[in-house]
């Protein structure tokens, strides 16, 4: 390979190289997206009953009350009364749909 031949391989890679690198620097990107907003835990009226609700191991009627606002919100539910704890009807007293009696 002559000196001549060389010359010019170094010449293309650099300018291989140039025009990449003029490329990348005027690129214009688009622009970035904001995060969504992040919502505010205070603002949940539920949330610190919710929260203390979850440390109870046993059964509580306000508990029960406060899990099935939260449920019917969840499911769009805003015309129902939630004065009152409701049970799953599929499930009796005693938690075991298999003990349920029928009717």
């Amino acid at each position: 390979m002559s000196r001549t031949t060389r010359i010019a391989g170094v010449a293309l890679a650099g300018g291989i190289l140039m025009a990449t690198a003029i490329t990348i620097a005027t690129r214009e990107e688009p622009p970035r997206r904001e995060p969504p907003p992040v919502i505010e835990e205070a603002a949940d009226p539920l949330h610190a009953e919710l929260a203390r609700c979850r440390t109870i191991t046993g059964p509580d009627a306000e508990c029960e009350r406060i899990w099935q606002a939260q449920r019917d919100r969840f499911f769009g539910r805003d015309d129902v009364d939630t004065s009152a704890p409701r049970r799953n009807a599929l499930i009796g007293e005693g938690g075991n749909p298999a003990h349920e009696e029928t009717r």
